[in-house]
């Protein structure tokens, strides 16, 4: 298996259980909604990109700013996922947009409809 595609799995398989994680929480608010949204867009989407470290990097930047923003705390195993996610992505290099605010329509193609959700 390539490196790229063992990077690929692993991601995969962290960014579902972090989703199952998310979704089973009763609270759903509207940035926990994002959140999972984007996580099953990252999900869909890492077979087929050529750089999953750049997506991942992109992933983990999205959660952190909008955590921070809207004040969201993580359990222990979400945090691990979190982190597990983030050592992923940190294979991404130098050309890494590092820290740059990401926001929830990046990770959706034009003309592909990026889920709204409103406060309750």
């Amino acid at each position: 298996m390539k490196q790229t595609e063992a990077i690929q799995q692993a991601a995969k398989d962290e960014v579902h259980e972090l989703y199952n994680r998310l979704s089973q929480r009763t609270e759903q608010s509207v940035a926990l909604l994002d959140i999972t949204d984007v996580l099953m867009q990252v999900y869909r989407k890492i077979d087929t990109t050529e750089r999953p470290e750049q997506l991942l990097d992109q992933l983990m930047n999205y959660i952190r700013n909008t955590s921070m923003v809207h004040h969201l705390h993580f359990s222990r195993d979400e945090e691990a996922n979190i982190i597990n996610l983030e050592t992923l992505g940190t294979r991404v290099g130098f050309n890494s947009r590092s820290r740059s605010v990401v926001t929830k329509q990046e990770f959706y193609k034009l003309g592909e409809v990026v889920p709204q959700h409103s406060a309750k």
